[in-house]
């Protein structure tokens, strides 16, 4: 596509603010500058609010400008494009020259594409820390099931629909002097 300057954000999860994931063809100082931007705020937030792409051909002149650092580093020509997952803006990709430049249906057509490759990507990562988080949520959540059921001071059983024993704790083998092997697969009418 003939662009120096490559420009990636992700959208927060609460949906509120851009945060620049990935640069290229800027200094550091440049991404510091542009780091984080609120939803509508800028190109790339209007972008993500609207969920349309967006082209600039002079974005020293365009009133839309918010961050004075693009004018000081000479950035004119933009393509900012949604990333996009499931019909949910997760982000923009912002192509962009130091050059006056048009952009063309089919660049806009391929940069739609990737964007909204990332998008998906970017979702299922992020649907992916959830699976993972919730794991070990349930995991503790097992753990400390296990510690209150073994070590509770009263005895309890447990069984299934046909009154079969699948559980008992150590109270429980000691109340009823049988071991838990012993115990496992007994009718619990027979303690009753």
């Amino acid at each position: 596509m003939e662009v120096e300057v490559v420009l990636i954000y992700s959208l927060e999860a609460n949906g509120r603010e851009l945060v620049l994931s990935g640069y290229r063809g800027v200094p550091l100082e440049f991404a510091q500058g542009v780091d984080r931007m609120r939803l509508g705020e800028g190109f790339n937030g209007w972008v993500a609010k609207t969920g349309e792409p967006m082209i600039v051909s002079d974005a020293a002149q365009d009133p839309r400008l918010s961050r004075e650092i693009v004018r000081r580093e000479k950035i004119q020509g933009q393509l900012i494009v949604p990333m996009k997952s499931r019909g949910q803006v997760m982000g923009t990709i912002c192509v962009a020259t130091r050059r006056r430049r048009e952009f063309h249906t089919d660049e806009i057509e391929l940069l739609t594409a990737i964007a909204n490759q990332s998008g998906i990507a970017i979702d299922k990562a992020r649907l992916y820390q959830v699976q993972q988080s919730l794991t070990e949520l349930l995991r503790r959540s097992e753990a400390n099931y296990r510690e209150l059921f073994q070590n509770a001071s009263d005895g309890i059983l447990i069984h299934d629909l046909e009154g079969n024993i699948t559980e008992a704790n150590k109270a429980c083998e000691k109340l009823l002097g049988y071991a838990l092997d012993e115990l496992l697969g007994k009718k619990a009418s027979e303690f009753l």
